[in-house]
């Protein structure tokens, strides 16, 4: 008969019969037993696993799904060398138990076995592995700070605990007070020569002193470590405050397209210097310049006439000390390169009726097609109570619906246009028209 594992054996009856030997016939069948099961065998677990102990050094834990159909009496393990080689006293155990006394940091199989119940026989071992009994690390040493690389940030070096694998993740801790109890901000992960971020810093004022420790973390095979030493206290990195009052004034040279930047110095801690830097397009793209050491106001020569330039000024970092602050940059703004007009010269008057004639010399850095503007002024000075400016194409014009009986001041405007600045000369002395 064939068992099937798992379930109880086949109900069999039975009879007996002498067979025949030398002189002597064989027997009848003797009578008809009653009936009864033939023995089975229960059925392996399955899914049989071993890992590292999470709670215990020196242990491994034990996993398995328990065998379907008719349940063992229990399950036993041994600790083995090998794939069920090399085995040690079997113990009873459930799925999750744990193999302890074990030597810390070696690797070791699991042999599982059934015990079989009335009627059953046992399974095959399962054998599983290898798996590391786990380590406890110890705590990282001599933690060390320095300035981050961004703003509110710390750079942490420490010596790693000798057993620790290459891969090892470590937290750290950071507070305000020795004692690690104010002003902490959240365990984060960290790796040494890393950084932990998110501390407090006031822009201009120098960065908060902070404490930390660190602690490896759990990893396959391994306890997580104590916390380390305390680390001597350092500021974290902080930043300067941006310039203010960030302004682009059209330029005022007369050779070429200039404008300049002008700004409010940075409050609290002192930038190293300024620096500005200029674009043709929005949000600071297309061509770029930067100019260091900028001093605000300083003329931009060499540009497009007409053109729109975007700028920006930034506040460099203090040089010392180094690392302990960041550069801070203003807002963007925009503005037009200009360029300052030349004021006609050699204006010349002459009186006619009720109007006056006016000649004059173009200005001598205006671009083809420059227009002008003349016009007749009362007052009790140049250009207050003007007439209505009378446009002019070339050199001459003539001022016309002025009154005969009133002292005039002539002037000639060099009109605005796209990436110039206007510019005026007058005649000198006062003209009566005839």
């Amino acid at each position: 008969a064939l068992p099937i594992s798992g379930s109880a054996g086949t109900a069999y009856f039975v009879t007996v019969t002498a067979t025949a030997t030398s002189g002597y016939l064989a027997s009848a069948p003797s009578t008809v037993s009653s009936s009864h099961a033939d023995t089975s065998q229960v059925k392996a677990p399955t899914n049989v696993a071993v890992a590292p102990s999470t709670t215990t050094v020196g242990a491994v834990t034990v996993s398995f799904t328990a065998s379907a159909g008719t349940a063992p009496s229990s399950y036993t393990a041994s600790v083995c060398t090998g794939s069920g080689t090399g085995c040690g006293t079997a113990q009873t155990i459930a799925s999750g138990g744990s193999m302890t006394g074990l030597v810390a940091g070696t690797s070791y199989y699991v042999q599982i076995n059934t015990v079989a119940p009335t009627g059953y026989v046992a399974s095959a071992a399962v054998n599983a592995g290898p798996a590391m009994a786990t380590l406890q690390l110890s705590a990282p040493t001599a933690v060390t700070l320095g300035y981050g690389s961004t703003a509110g940030s710390l750079t942490v070096t420490f010596t790693a605990p000798s057993p620790a694998a290459p891969s090892q993740a470590y937290t750290a801790l950071a507070c305000t007070n020795s004692a690690m109890t104010t002003g902490c901000v959240a365990s984060q992960p960290v790796t040494n020569g890393g950084q932990i971020t998110g501390l407090a810093f006031t822009p201009g004022s120098a960065g908060t002193a902070y404490f930390v420790s660190a602690t490896a973390t759990a990893s396959p095979g391994y306890l997580a470590s104590s916390a380390s030493s305390i680390s001597a206290s350092h500021a974290d990195t902080s930043q300067v405050n941006a310039p203010t009052g960030v302004t682009v004034v059209p330029g005022s040279s007369t050779t070429t397209a200039s404008l300049s930047v002008t700004y409010s110095a940075s409050t609290g801690t002192a930038p190293s210097s300024y620096s500005m830097e200029y674009c043709t397009g929005a949000g600071m793209t297309g061509t770029c310049v930067t100019l260091t050491n900028y001093v605000s106001g300083t003329a931009v020569t060499g540009l497009a006439a007409g053109a729109t330039y975007y700028t920006e000024v930034i506040a460099n970092a203090p040089t010392s000390p180094s690392g302990a602050y960041l550069s801070a940059t203003s807002s963007v703004v925009s503005g037009v390169a200009t360029i300052q007009l030349v004021a006609p010269t050699n204006v010349t008057v002459t009186p006619g009726h009720r109007q006056v004639s006016v000649t004059f010399v173009a200005s001598s850095n205006a671009p083809s097609g420059q227009l002008y503007t003349a016009e007749a002024c009362t007052g009790t000075g140049p250009l207050s109570n003007c007439t209505t400016g009378t446009p002019v194409t070339g050199t001459t014009a003539t001022v016309t619906g002025i009154s005969s009986s009133t002292s005039y001041y002539v002037a000639i405007i060099a009109d605005a246009s796209t990436g110039y600045l206007q510019a005026v000369a007058q005649a000198s002395g006062t003209y009566n028209p005839t």
